[in-house]
């Protein structure tokens, strides 16, 4: 006759295999990973500082809204994974960087504002297609950036009020 024994290890094992837990920390690690990177990214188009030089204003503000995916996601993995850990810390710091990265998009976007004249002048007609282009999906980025970023930071301020309760 033969007999299945269930042990304590098991069941352990079982319940450990069901918790949401271990998630939340991969989260938050991504979070951070993808938040570094990004902003490692953003830092080096912008290096060196050429600013005064149109055309390096015009390329270098596009290429930013371009590379603030990983980034976004890193701040939303990371809030997602603070507040489901009770860290309240790393949400103060998603806030503070959100809100950080609105006032960069909006200022980069008017030194953007200010070099399409220039850019609309200096491209030869069968070319200002791109250009517009461009201008196009900047505006739609800036937009877009600006309400996401306000959105992250008012979610972790919500956090951080019902963590007080």
């Amino acid at each position: 006759m033969s007999r299945i024994l269930v042990g304590r290890d098991t069941e352990g094992a079982v319940a450990e295999w069901g918790s949401t837990d271990w998630a939340w920390t991969v989260f938050y690690g991504a979070g951070w990973l993808f938040l570094i990177l990004g902003v490692m990214n953003i830092g080096l188009l912008w290096i060196p500082f050429r600013f005064g030089v149109p055309e390096y204003e015009f390329a270098s503000t596009g290429a930013m809204l371009d590379a603030l995916p990983l980034p976004t996601m890193g701040l939303v993995f990371l809030l997602a994974g603070a507040g489901a850990r009770g860290k309240a810390g790393a949400v103060r710091l998603v806030v503070t960087v959100s809100l950080l990265a609105t006032v960069v998009v909006v200022g980069a976007v008017a030194l953007y504002a200010l070099t399409v004249p220039l850019a609309i002048k200096a491209v030869q007609p069968g070319l200002k297609l791109g250009i517009q282009k461009s201008i196009i999906k900047v505006a739609i980025q800036a937009i877009v950036y600006t309400i996401a970023y306000v959105g992250i930071a008012r979610t972790g301020l919500r956090l951080l009020k019902r963590s007080k309760r």
